[in-house]
């Protein structure tokens, strides 16, 4: 089975073009969410770069492999710290392990994800099994439904209100919307306009 990959991490190299060079020109006011200046900025140079990313070429039958470094720090909970000595120094401090991950493109093939629990699994010898995912959302896409979303900024940012569930009291709505982009891009592969229509929808949301 041909497999798509794409590869994050803490110490990957990331270009992005001088504040000059980004659409629109430098921000001098806050952005329509009341966004400082820097973060419509920051923001609308990231998207730049992923708008300008390749596209690639997904079908329906493929995975999207992920591999990426991360980092973690607790403390320990529980008289034997549940799990936590296998993922943390003793001293609470954190380390950095390496993560794979297995995606079905349109989430109707098992995923498989390797961590710090369970290093150099590869498919079919192990791992954490994620299911299928039938029904994918922002908050737990697939390559296929990052494709259908809207690509203009202020209707995607429509869908992610949408999906807003509530269940963290600690978030108001607005807050909640914002994590829900974070859901979306921190470990998937999508097409390059949507991945831009998602950093441009950030500063959008209130605060």
């Amino acid at each position: 089975m041909v497999i798509a990959v794409t590869a994050v991490g803490s110490h990957a190299p990331t270009t992005v073009p001088q504040a000059g060079s980004a659409p629109g020109g430098s921000v001098s006011e806050r952005g329509p969410g009341g966004a400082s200046p820097q973060a419509v900025q920051l923001l609308t140079r990231i998207a730049a770069v992923a708008a300008g990313t390749s596209a690639p070429q997904v079908r329906d039958d493929q995975y999207i492999y992920i591999a990426s470094q991360v980092y973690g720090a607790s403390k320990k909970i529980g008289a034997d710290g549940d799990g936590a000595k296998a993922q943390y120094n003793d001293d609470g401090t954190g380390t950095t392990h390496p993560r794979q991950a297995w995606f079905s493109v349109d989430g109707s093939r098992d995923g498989l994800l390797t961590g710090p629990l369970d290093p150099g699994i590869r498919p079919g010898e192990g791992g954490v099994s994620l299911g299928k995912n039938t029904e994918p959302s922002l908050q737990l896409p697939t390559y296929t439904y990052l494709a259908s979303l809207p690509t203009d900024p202020d209707a995607l940012l429509t869908a992610v209100y949408a999906q807003n569930t509530g269940v963290d009291k600690n978030l108001n709505p607005d807050q909640e919307a914002f994590q829900t982009i974070g859901d979306a891009l921190r470990e998937s592969l999508m097409p390059p306009q949507t991945g831009a229509a998602l950093y441009k929808a950030a500063p959008r949301s209130p605060g």
